[in-house]
């Protein structure tokens, strides 16, 4: 705006163009912010797939670790019973000696005829009787480790192909899979006098990630012990089920401990969240994102605190064998 003028317009005139000037350096300062904020948001977008993948992979390996803590607690428990067992074992052979014994009844004859020589006998067959229970006990619980340290080795090689290729679908005996479960937790259903009732029905075999199953089973039944612990009656009781509804594989594990109150069934399965004074916050989430990765679901159901909770796991079933098949 150029007026030559002494008078007020003048005045007003300059006024306009330095506020034209110090718009134009304003707008030339929005520009070059602009610019550095597009840079700057396109970088982060670059960044984000990597970032997710990342996160992804981190949340995985949580879940991973969360699971094997879980078995090798039982694999501890299960060792310290082994020790325990052999420091109680009776002497070798003593089968043998029992059966020599008794096979031998000439020579038994002047000990039987002495006050303690049937007596003598008698402890000989009882503690040939021990020992052979003590022996099939360890080969028991040995039995156990091994199958706790097949499971670790399963969830480890999990880990180890998530990376590079989706899940190993194994052609799994499904009644199978979950007793293997309960049995890991034995010792600690024994110690808090939980009892376990399990039933199997409409599935024989079908194909199924065989090592995220496990987790989520375990993942569940260790949290339903958690709920009969917390309830403070000091003893309770577990289900677990597997049906066939429809084309789904349906595994619940349900149990009459604390419940869960209605304000936390929308928020059970949300990363970060739990009611554990030493809880990790990712079991439960992780079993529901390991479900949906298998094209299924995870839901829970409780009619409030003191009322127990049902755990539903459904997957599809492909190729399977059933009981009416």
């Amino acid at each position: 705006m150029r007026i030559r003028s002494s008078d007020e317009i003048e005045v007003l005139a300059d006024s306009f163009n330095s506020m034209v000037d110090e718009l134009a350096k304003h707008r030339d300062h929005l520009e070059v912010l602009v610019a550095e904020r597009t840079s700057q948001l396109e970088q982060v977008q670059s960044e984000l797939p990597e970032a997710s993948r990342r996160a992804g992979m981190a949340e995985l390996a949580t879940g991973v670790h969360h699971n094997i803590g879980n078995i090798l607690s039982s694999v501890n428990v299960r060792v310290e019973v082994l020790v325990e067992l052999f420091r109680g074992a009776r002497l070798s052979n003593l089968t043998k000696v029992a059966d020599l014994l008794h096979g031998s009844s000439d020579l038994l004859t002047p000990l039987l005829a002495a006050p303690k020589g049937q007596l003598f006998v008698d402890h000989v067959t009882e503690l040939a009787r021990h020992q052979t229970d003590q022996e099939g006990a360890i080969e028991s619980e040995i039995a156990d480790v091994c199958s706790s340290i097949d499971a670790v080795q399963e969830i480890v090689a999990l880990q180890q192909s998530h990376a590079g290729a989706p899940g190993v679908r194994e052609f799994v005996d499904v009644a199978e899979l979950i007793d293997g479960a309960l049995r890991m937790e034995r010792e600690r259903f024994e110690q808090l006098g939980i009892e376990v009732h399990a039933t199997h029905k409409g599935v024989d075999k079908t194909w199924l990630e065989r090592a995220k199953v496990l987790q989520i089973v375990m993942n569940l039944v260790s949290n339903a012990i958690h709920a009969l612990q917390a309830s403070g009656i000091g003893h309770g009781q577990l289900f677990v089920g597997t049906a066939r509804n429809g084309p789904d594989l349906v595994i619940e594990v349900r149990d009459d401990g604390l419940g869960i109150p209605p304000e936390n069934i929308d928020r059970i399965f949300n990363h970060g969240f739990t009611t554990k004074k030493e809880g990790h916050s990712f079991g439960l989430h992780y079993c529901a994102n390991a479900a949906a990765e298998m094209r299924g679901s995870l839901r829970v159901i409780s009619e409030g605190t003191g009322h127990g909770a049902c755990f539903r796991l459904k997957l599809p079933i492909q190729g399977a064998r059933s009981d009416a098949a």
